[in-house]
């Protein structure tokens, strides 16, 4: 749908610009409304040959960019089984990692609530735009935007770029986050159960977005997922939702920190951007460490 919307080529291909279509000048939306009847109607007709002739019956996918628009996505919506977009939050110029999570939200919401897929960051700019510089995502950063998604309900995460990659160390890193996330996924394919989570704030903390949590269950196992979504740490992170857990000791999987569930709860401290596992078992932390330390030496 970006192709005939906001896409940064319209200006020379069809004399609009992305502005032109955000302000929904007659120019844009007429070359819209010709294009999208002609693409919709050529992708239900496509998607329904492919139906025909899969015999195994795979679920279909669309991955569209991160602002796509939403009326013409809902147009061909209903002959695919699974949403989602590709977003790369880690740049020379700035870095917006909890996007992640709020673009699960958008395409929940336009996907009126099909699985989300995230297609993330596997890639340093400056290898796909010469006029980019580079900086590739950290280890930290990787695994937070990873999991933002998860806690905000994405059922797929997958990397593109990685074609591109000329710092062995990063590729490295991205094998410890997909290796983490492989030894986590009996949970991570079961049903979601949210849990409540207050920040009970120091004086002088700043307002933000908080700390996000989910809990997943495994046969006899479960796993608590905390993102801290904010730039600044939190002191008092107080979840509470846990109370089939209650007596039981949860292990920090990649840290040091246990804790008891009491009440119905616990309570932890974040840093930014930090995420936080807790399991009712330590055996399901992956034993690959190298990349686990990864930052860009350019940066």
């Amino acid at each position: 749908m970006w192709t005939f919307t906001a896409y940064s080529f319209l200006k020379e291909r069809a004399g609009f610009t992305r502005e032109d279509w955000n302000n929904q000048i007659p120019k844009a939306v007429n070359y819209a409304r010709r294009e999208g009847g002609r693409v919709i109607a050529n992708m239900h007709e496509g998607i329904g040959l492919v139906r025909e002739l899969d015999r195994r019956n795979l679920p279909f996918w669309i991955n569209e960019a991160a602002d796509s628009d939403v009326k013409y996505t809902r147009d061909y919506i209903s002959s695919v089984d699974i949403t989602g977009c590709d977003y790369y939050a880690v740049r020379k110029t700035g870095s917006d990692l909890q996007s992640i999570g709020r673009l699960v939200q958008r395409w929940d919401a336009v996907g009126h609530g099909r699985p989300v897929w995230m297609v993330l960051q596997g890639f340093s700019w400056h290898k796909i735009r010469p006029d980019r510089e580079r900086l590739y995502p950290s280890f930290a950063q990787t695994r937070f935007m990873a999991y933002d998604g998860i806690v905000h309900g994405a059922r797929g995460i997958l990397y593109w770029g990685t074609q591109t990659i000329d710092d062995p160390l990063f590729r490295e890193s991205l094998h410890a986050l997909t290796a983490e996330l492989s030894a986590l996924e009996m949970f991570l394919v079961n049903d979601d159960h949210p849990v409540e989570v207050a920040i009970i704030d120091d004086l002088f903390d700043p307002p933000g977005l908080g700390v996000r949590g989910l809990l997943k269950h495994s046969g006899g196992d479960s796993l608590l997922i905390l993102v801290n979504e904010d730039d600044h740490r939190h002191l008092g992170v107080d979840v509470t939702g846990l109370t089939p857990l209650n007596g039981r000791t949860l292990h920090q999987l990649y840290g040091d920190k246990q804790a008891v569930v009491r009440r119905g709860g616990i309570v932890t401290r974040m840093q930014p951007h930090e995420v936080k596992l807790f399991c009712t078992s330590p055996r399901f932390k992956n034993k690959q460490t190298k990349g686990r330390n990864y930052t860009d030496a350019g940066e």
